[in-house]
């Protein structure tokens, strides 16, 4: 006879758990860039604008498609335009706009 469920005492449900690993991915945002445009990553601490780095995944297809993978990092935001220009001008519209509403949200 086999058993329905195997029960274990405390110690291996221990060592258990721990094997598990602390590894898991969130699934933060999607952003697909118009046609021409190039993904920016501006760094809000720093101001400094750089292009997106991206990690290249096999999507499975038998056509060999390949999907990428923003690497995100601490403090940045990213923003799809056509140069570092207009990267710079949305993001200081953002700030801009950002301020306004708390400002109007610490008035009330």
């Amino acid at each position: 006879m086999k058993p329905d469920r195997i029960i274990l005492d405390e110690t291996d449900k221990l060592q258990v758990v721990q094997q598990i690993p602390d590894k898991t991915q969130l699934l933060i945002d999607s952003i697909i860039p118009f046609k021409g445009h190039t993904l920016f990553e501006i760094n809000c601490s720093t101001g400094e604008i750089l292009k997106a780095e991206y990690e290249e995944i096999n999507a499975g297809f038998i056509n060999g498609n390949v999907r990428k993978k923003i690497l995100v990092k601490p403090n940045c935001l990213y923003i799809s335009c056509l140069n570092k220009k207009s990267a710079k001008k949305k993001y200081l519209n953002w700030v801009i706009q950002k301020t306004i509403e708390q400002h109007k949200s610490n008035k009330k």
